[in-house]
């Protein structure tokens, strides 16, 4: 594979930027990255798990090598990729840590070879913090506030809160791949916007109090997209019981 072409766009853009970097980019290529992170505050403890996206677009003009070889700064692993001419995908897999900064090393593989070829740097996001209903709610509606989500000193200020049935959740130790496949809210996905000068987000849901008791699990995700591909994404999972006794 010979990659030559480089889309007149990235080079205006690239035009406005510092030459080290314009350098780089057209000797090796452009990066971009994303994180997303799933927080989950269950009741007696707290899980956090981030995930990584890169999106590599090679600009350099030698590039024949099939595939591409990430990894991570103090990780043994190594993960091979196709590269593809338009940009080539990466996700780390791994379980890494949200508000933390890790560095990526992209080699080029020919054969059993290793060749050394770009570093990239990712911060991911910081986790989205609910701060209401607490473990045991006895009021008479549900309100659910959360700390508003800032990154490289940009406010996320758009989000989406959801409340589903959490019959079926181990409360105490909820799997997460069980929360991330709830696609049947009680009520939501509701667009909440704050402004700049908020601090919190706050939304209060429209159900009733129940005669017993009865468990339910809040969602709120960042409604924010970065690029065509990729964008970071902080989502919190509020796992709680409401009782109306």
């Amino acid at each position: 594979m010979n990659i030559k072409k480089v889309l007149p766009v990235l080079l205006i853009a690239l035009a406005v930027l510092g030459c080290d970097f314009i350098k780089d980019a057209l000797t090796k290529g452009v990066a971009k990255s994303a994180s997303r992170i799933n927080s989950v505050q269950a009741i007696g403890g707290s899980k956090e798990f981030a995930f990584v996206d890169i999106e590599y677009v090679f600009t350099g003009t030698g590039v024949s090598d099939e595939q591409a070889v990430f990894g991570r700064d103090g990780s043994d692993k190594r993960d091979t990729v196709e590269i593809e001419v338009q940009s080539t995908m990466y996700l780390d897999v791994d379980t890494l840590t949200p508000n933390f900064t890790y560095n990526y090393t992209l080699w080029l593989l020919d054969g059993n070879d290793l060749t050394e070829y770009d570093e990239i740097t990712v911060k991911t996001l910081p986790i989205l913090e609910i701060t209401a209903p607490q473990d045991t709610l006895r009021e008479t509606s549900i309100v659910v506030t959360w700390d508003k989500l800032t990154y490289e000193d940009e406010d996320y200020l758009n989000y989406k809160v959801s409340i589903f049935d959490g019959e079926e959740i181990d409360l105490t130790d909820p799997d997460l791949e069980l929360l991330l496949a709830l696609t049947d809210p009680v009520e939501g996905p509701i667009d909440v916007s704050l402004d700049a000068s908020d601090t919190e987000g706050s939304y209060t849901f429209g159900l009733s109090a129940p005669a017993v008791v009865e468990a339910y699990v809040i969602k709120v995700t960042t409604n924010k997209g970065i690029g065509d591909k990729l964008s970071n994404k902080s989502t919190a999972f509020k796992p709680f019981v409401w009782s109306g006794l």
